[in-house]
């Protein structure tokens, strides 16, 4: 199976590619795995994304995927098509899902015995603030990527020396019961170290307060990114993050000013009202119920406070905000 990781920067070339496999055989099937905002013009057979597009409690895309060949067995197609896989991010949950589903499509069966337990892991990793557990305050280094269980996955997932197709492969073996690259821990450990350095110092690079004793808010640099909701959940249940030197997981990217928006799933302080009005100031603001943030690939040009009131405003004074 092929599988394309289609981002801001490669988006035009990657449509093509898709466009000419369609042409060339039109019985191919695109899957998305959290593919966010697919093009168009290219069909998708189904795409794994509930999490984000509908803000589905306990829904992550590994177990998504689960549902959907359990329930399915792939009748739909033939297993003998021609099937890719897309994803914007391939992050630790998308690159799961799409280890599975190759799998399936290669031996027709998956064993649940033998997977579940770092299923879950990934899952819950995953969907820590997805539950429908009220939120609380919590250590920071207990609960999702930042755990010793489900860190080195991660690690696998960000690293720039390895090929996609290395990664589908590592995260196949660690499902059915086998170790990561030694790297892969070896990244973890130097990550906490790192974090726990720039915690616990005076770098100016990071900082954490509370906007209107509502919203935690967060500065980070960029190679600390995915951890910002991690760090705002620790002290509140709705989160803004800001990343001056953003690149997340796209290579070769220059990196840019980014926003993420949080909100802890069992909340009722959804932020879909929040998007709508900062696109009012900037196009391209968008996401789920609880969790979206600025455009991909440029700088936003709103400023922090602006952004932090529109939040407090649209998530916890609604009743006093006018279309």
């Amino acid at each position: 199976m092929k599988v394309y990781q289609c981002t801001p920067r490669n988006q035009n070339e990657v449509i093509a590619e898709l466009l000419a496999s369609i042409e060339e055989d039109p019985s191919t099937l695109i899957f998305g795995f959290e593919w966010n905002r697919p093009d168009p013009r290219c069909p998708l057979a189904f795409n794994f994304n509930a999490q984000h597009e509908k803000g589905m409690f306990l829904g992550s895309c590994v177990t998504e995927v689960l549902s959907y060949l359990y329930l399915n067995q792939l009748h739909l197609f033939e297993r003998d098509r021609q099937i890719i896989a897309v994803t914007s991010r391939l992050d630790a949950d998308a690159l799961a899902a799409i280890a599975l589903f190759e799998r399936f499509l290669e031996k027709g069966e998956l064993n649940w015995d033998l997977i579940r337990q770092n299923v879950m892991v990934i899952h819950d990793a995953d969907c820590y603030s997805s539950s429908s557990t009220p939120w609380v305050p919590a250590s920071l280094f207990t609960r999702g990527f930042l755990s010793s269980s489900a860190g080195p996955v991660a690690a696998l997932a960000d690293s720039n020396s390895l090929s996609v197709e290395e990664k589908v492969r590592y995260m196949d073996g660690f499902l059915h019961g086998r170790k990561l690259p030694i790297q892969c821990y070896e990244e973890y450990d130097s990550m906490v170290h790192r974090m726990q350095d720039m915690l616990f110092s005076n770098d100016g690079r990071f900082s954490r307060r509370f906007y209107r004793d509502s919203i935690a808010y967060v500065q980070l640099p960029g190679e600390f990114g995915r951890l910002g909701a991690s760090l705002g959940y620790a002290i509140a249940p709705v989160v803004v993050v800001e990343i001056l030197d953003f690149v997340g997981p796209y290579r070769n990217v220059a990196p840019y000013r980014k926003f993420s928006l949080f909100s802890w799933n069992s909340s009722d302080k959804t932020l879909t009202a929040a998007y709508a009005f900062l696109s009012t100031l900037e196009e391209g603001w968008n996401g789920g119920p609880h969790a979206g943030g600025s455009p991909e690939g440029v700088s936003s040009r709103i400023s922090t406070e602006d952004v932090l009131d529109a939040v407090y405003r649209h998530c916890f004074c609604a009743q006093s905000v006018t279309a």
